[in-house]
């Protein structure tokens, strides 16, 4: 794992739990993206309440319980760069 900084209010998390989403292809419970991701429980949940509320342009993101699903990943940051970062700086998965 390359060291990144996920100290909290570091954009480095949004990252990390949009890329553990994309490894998952789109469709992860919070529990899975929380153990993927590295990160809190919480900080998890916050960073995709964020998203689903419109936070990041272009993605559109639901929640269906505990399962969180991406509809549409958009133009502005893609599915594959997501998941390159992932890639690179994760290996918990």
């Amino acid at each position: 794992m390359n060291k990144i900084d996920v100290s909290k209010g570091s954009y480095n998390r949004l990252w990390l739990v949009l890329g553990a989403l994309a490894n998952n292809g789109g469709n992860a419970t919070l529990s899975e993206l929380t153990r993927l991701s590295g990160l809190p429980r919480s900080s998890t949940e916050d960073i995709l309440i964020k998203v689903i509320n419109g936070q990041v342009p272009e993605l559109i993101l639901r929640r269906e319980r505990s399962t969180f699903i991406v509809i549409k990943w958009g133009s502005f940051i893609t599915e594959n760069s997501l998941l390159h970062f992932y890639q690179i700086h994760c290996n918990n998965g």
